[in-house]
């Protein structure tokens, strides 16, 4: 490194704050911690100001490539990749969260938390140490379907993790737990969310419930119904995710193989073999008055949803982010995980693992457009987008 490794510490402190703040490439404050002794101190002091620094860039984080435990980072803002060293994450399914936090989860259905910048790392239950009879359906790599955190631990260690796994059931654990705390009702989960100051669930049949996780028997109360059958006979996938002080439930419709006398067949009676998204359905919900309406716009938002915590944001403060948009990652495991050939039925495409129904989707004309290319495959670790600096 010659005099680089001699630069004053108060310089090298402002090269880490401007690599922190830019909207081009939050992977180089990593690198920089990488560089040499002297840099790395300078990493480790300046991890508090990693975590109060506004919201600046929304990454996608690319499969796992094999034989490396380095992971690309495709920035929306430039249209380049990035490569970062991340041998936590190396073999294990990932979930991710707005506040630059991971869920790793192993084979061995070991669970962690993993924050992408700090490195820090957090272990959680093994998802094993609930009863046998509730992971009856579960199997490496779908360990769980949907995450979530109560709060920032990068700001607190008084959060708890929130989890649907399984037949789409509910557990949580708080930091320091020996096992997960499963809520006996088994309303079929597809997402879970905070909103304000209370835990609600979205099931697969437009069901709301409110999630009681902080009394001696844990609960989930149902409260209202979309009647989303007047709509599209077929979900693919469900979210909840705050937007403006709204709690929006978005619905991912899509082509969905059925298995109909040996051929797999779309609702619609078309031969397929494949998957895919063709639209979303928005609806906002009024827990007052248990109530919703469809949304035709989004206005000046943006959501991004996948193997993440469903996340808006104002697509105007965000570099690269198109508003009025839907931007959709790959998670409809039930197709992409099944071994090849296992009923006869799948082709190429899902063999390679899930990667392939990535997309934005415009909210004014319907259209989809492509988010990456080439494809990015991984039967155990497909894309998900990582927002390093969310609130």
């Amino acid at each position: 490194m010659g005099n680089w490794a001699n630069l004053l510490p108060d310089i090298l402190l402002l090269i880490l704050k401007k690599l922190i703040s830019s909207c081009e490439d939050f992977t180089g404050s990593v690198v920089f911690g990488e560089v040499c002794t002297s840099w790395r101190s300078i990493y480790i002091q300046g991890k508090d100001l990693i975590k109060q620094l506004p919201p600046q860039v929304i990454w996608l984080m690319l499969a796992e490539e094999e034989d490396t435990n380095k992971r690309g980072f495709f920035s929306l803002a430039k249209g380049n990749t990035r490569y970062l060293q991340l041998p936590e994450a190396q073999g294990k399914f990932c979930f991710s969260f707005p506040q630059g936090w991971l869920i790793t989860a192993g084979e061995d259905f070991g669970l962690n938390l993993l924050h992408l910048l700090s490195r820090v790392q957090f272990q959680l239950p093994n998802l094993r140490t609930v009863p046998e009879s509730a992971l009856e359906n579960t199997s490496f790599p779908m360990v769980i379907n949907r995450a979530l955190l109560t709060a920032n631990p990068s700001l607190t260690s008084d959060f708890k993790v929130i989890i649907v796994f399984d037949s789409d059931r509910l557990a949580f654990a708080k930091l320091g737990d020996n096992a997960w705390t499963v809520i006996k009702e088994t309303h079929s989960f597809s997402d879970v969310t905070c909103y304000e100051g209370n835990i609600y669930g979205l099931n697969w049949r437009g069901y709301i419930w409110v999630c009681d996780i902080e009394g001696s028997e844990p609960k989930a109360t149902i409260l209202f119904r979309i009647q989303v059958e007047r709509f599209v006979p077929h979900i693919e996938r469900a979210y909840l995710v705050e937007s403006s002080g709204k709690l929006l439930a978005v619905l991912r419709i899509g082509v969905e193989a059925m298995f109909e006398s040996g051929v797999i067949r779309t609702y619609e009676g078309t031969e397929i073999y494949a998957y895919g998204t063709t639209q979303f359905l928005v609806f906002e919900l009024n827990i007052s008055n248990r109530s919703w309406t469809r949304l035709e716009s989004l206005e000046n938002r943006a959501l991004f949803v996948g193997h993440n915590s469903s996340i808006s944001v104002n697509a105007w403060s965000i570099c690269g982010c198109k508003a009025n948009s839907i931007y959709f990652t790959d998670d409809t495991e039930d197709f992409y995980v099944i071994e090849n050939g296992a009923y006869g039925l799948y082709s190429d495409l899902t063999e390679r693992g899930g990667g392939r129904d990535m997309g934005v989707w415009n909210m004014v004309d319907g259209s989809i457009e492509p988010l990456f290319n080439p494809p990015s495959y991984c039967r155990v670790a497909p894309p998900l987008w990582v927002f390093p600096n969310f609130p």
